[in-house]
């Protein structure tokens, strides 16, 4: 139901459709692995605020991270490309001193399926890995 009468039915149902876009990001945000307002452990205002802005902020740079990787060819739901994303794992070895042959440590990425390395060449983290 709408108050805007002056709407043409193209206009009205282009309206109810973007609903569930917005009914998505509202289940996204109840996650309780990924994005999720709760539990916001805070009792100030300006905390609940600064919280507010952190759980705002994953959710946008997370749809952004969709974004690229459906403009690749890669339809994913959010819950299942964060999913993805969170079994990349950055590896630090660190070799003992008393070795006979000491490589130099470093910091590297885990193995990737391809999935995961297309997503990481998309988004570019090995690029933050060897900055790192």
């Amino acid at each position: 139901m709408t108050d805007h009468s002056d709407w043409s039915a193209l206009q009205l149902v282009e309206a109810y459709r973007s609903l569930t876009a917005i009914e998505e990001t509202f289940r996204n945000m109840k996650n309780v692995h990924f994005l999720s307002w709760q539990p916001a452990y805070h009792w100030t205002d300006q905390k609940i605020r600064v919280h507010a802005f952190y759980c705002v902020l994953a959710l946008t740079l997370a749809t952004l991270a969709g974004k690229v990787a459906s403009e690749a060819g890669i339809d994913m739901t959010l819950p299942a490309l964060l999913k993805e994303l969170s079994s990349i794992r950055e590896v630090a070895l660190i070799y003992p001193a008393s070795a006979p042959v000491r490589p130099k440590d470093h910091v590297t990425i885990s193995r990737m399926s391809p999935r995961q390395r297309k997503l990481a060449e998309l988004l570019r983290i090995a690029d933050v890995a060897r900055a790192g």
